[in-house]
């Protein structure tokens, strides 16, 4: 699946994905994306949620050091593609006074 870069329609890289549980007991898949084209970064949370009333899917620009920081912590999760994970990584935020909605 190829997403387009949200500023220049560029063809983004995953750098990677977190599987979160949303209140209603849906997934919440939050990824850290980038652009080779433009260089930009990107912050993604998809909603799989049957009676969420939240967009499917929300993208924020972020800084150098939220996307740094995001990946590392993400990367510290033993089973980032299940929702019930245990780990310390669970709930997993983002910093949002470094990003800009897309």
């Amino acid at each position: 699946m190829s997403i387009k870069c949200k500023i220049c329609d560029g063809e983004m890289e995953n750098q990677g994905s977190l599987f979160d549980l949303c209140v209603c007991g849906g997934d919440i898949i939050k990824s850290f994306w980038s652009c080779p084209l433009c260089g930009k970064l990107f912050y993604n949370e998809y909603y799989d949620c049957w009676n969420s009333d939240s967009p499917d899917d929300v993208w924020f620009e972020v800084s150098r050091k939220a996307f740094d920081e995001g990946l590392e912590t993400i990367r510290r999760c033993p089973d980032n593609t299940s929702k019930f994970c245990a780990c310390e990584v669970h709930p997993f935020s983002v910093d949002y006074g470094e990003v800009k909605k897309v």
